[in-house]
């Protein structure tokens, strides 16, 4: 008797269109190209693991085989993502002390209200203390921005701490000699 092995397709959604995208599904995590709009991306092993890969970056065996512009458009990508990443947080800190901002001075508004109505109490001192911790909060997220915004205004290149050693460089010569030694 001869079995027929019958090999397995599933299909998954695109996560750039969102159209389907058939696959066979492999012992480890694997990388598909979308024929319709020519997008990467992972999808899980057979058995449902998908370890964490970063999305910006194709795996390790393809990078041997990519070309030195490749590995430099990569980076690119990533310092550029990295950045990207720097400035959405520092924007998030600027809006949540400007919401720390506002609840304090409507917090002191309150303890103004309420003094005036019934005298200082219970009420005006916990609305002093949600004024201080709005202090607070408007004061840590204007810090964390401000470095947040440093970061992002760093240069990616790396800074040499010693100058390079060029004595090892040759004027040329060399190749020449290895020119005329081929003929």
């Amino acid at each position: 008797m001869s079995e027929r092995q019958e090999t397995i397709t599933s299909e998954i959604a695109c996560p750039h269109c969102g159209q389907a995208v058939a696959f066979t599904p492999a012992a480890a995590t694997q990388w598909l190209k979308c024929p319709h709009c020519g997008g990467e991306f992972a999808v899980p092993a057979a058995d449902g693991s998908f370890p964490v890969i970063d999305d910006a970056e194709p795996p390790r065996e393809e990078i041997s085989d990519l070309s030195e512009n490749a590995l430099s458009a990569i980076r690119i990508r990533q310092i550029a993502a990295g950045r990207r990443a720097t400035y959405r947080a520092r924007s998030y800190c600027i809006i949540a002390a400007g919401a720390c901002a506002v609840a304090t001075v409507q917090l002191v508004w309150m303890i103004v209200q309420q003094y005036r109505a019934a005298g200082w109490g219970l009420q005006c001192t916990g609305y002093a203390l949600f004024a201080l911790l709005g202090v607070q909060g408007v004061f840590y997220f204007a810090v964390r921005a401000a470095r947040l915004h440093r970061e992002g205004k760093q240069s990616s290149l790396t800074e040499y701490t010693h100058e390079p050693d060029f004595s090892a460089l040759d004027n040329g010569s060399k190749r020449v000699q290895n020119l005329e030694d081929v003929r």
